[in-house]
C-alpha cells in the first residue's frame, strides 16, 4: 500500500473544494456584474428615450412655432392684399367720377392755399385729385391718397372683411 495515498486523497479532496469554491465565487461575481450590466443597460436606455423625447419635443415645438409664424405671414399677406385691393378698387370707382367732384377739388385747392399760402403750386395728379407744393412744403391730395386716408379712418370696419 502507498504510505502517500490518504495525503495524496486529502491534498485531492481540499483542491477539489478549493476548486469548487472559486467556481461558486467566480459564478456569483459573474451573476452579480450581468445584473450589474442589465441595470446600466437599462438605464442607458432610459436616458436614450427621456433624450430622444426631448429632442423629439424641441423639434415639435420648434416645428408648430415656424408652422404657426408661417399661417401668421399668410393670413397678413392677405390682409395686405385685401386691403389693397379694396383700395385700388375704390380709387378706380372714384375715379370714374372725376368729373363729378370738380367742387370737391376747389375746396383741396383753397385748403392747400389757406395751408401753404398764397404763392402754393398746384399740379394734377395722376388717377385724380391733386398735388399741392410750396418752398419745402407738399400736401398730396391725391385721389388713391384720399381713398387710403378714409380707409384707414373706417380702420374696424376694413378690418371686418378678414375677421
Amino acid at each position: 500500500m502507498d504510505p502517500w495515498a490518504p495525503l495524496r486523497s486529502a491534498a485531492l479532496d481540499d483542491a477539489h473544494a478549493k476548486a469548487e469554491r472559486l467556481r461558486a465565487q467566480a459564478l456569483d461575481r459573474s451573476a452579480a456584474a450581468l445584473a450589474a450590466a442589465h441595470e446600466r443597460a437599462e438605464e442607458l436606455r432610459e436616458d436614450s428615450l427621456t433624450t430622444a423625447r426631448r429632442a423629439a419635443e424641441d423639434d415639435a415645438r420648434r416645428v408648430l412655432s415656424a408652422a404657426r409664424c408661417n399661417a401668421h405671414e399668410l393670413l397678413l399677406s392677405a390682409r395686405r392684399e385685401v386691403y389693397a385691393t379694396v383700395a385700388r378698387e375704390v380709387t378706380q370707382q372714384a375715379s370714374s367720377h372725376r368729373e363729378d367732384y370738380q367742387a370737391v377739388t376747389e375746396q383741396l385747392i383753397g385748403d392747400a392755399r389757406e395751408r401753404l399760402g398764397a404763392d402754393v403750386e398746384i399740379t394734377d395728379a395722376p388717377g385724380g385729385g391733386i398735388i399741392a407744393h410750396a418752398p419745402g412744403r407738399q400736401i398730396d391730395y391725391s385721389l388713391s391718397t384720399q381713398v387710403k386716408r378714409c380707409l384707414a379712418q373706417l380702420d374696424d370696419e376694413v378690418a371686418a372683411l378678414w375677421s
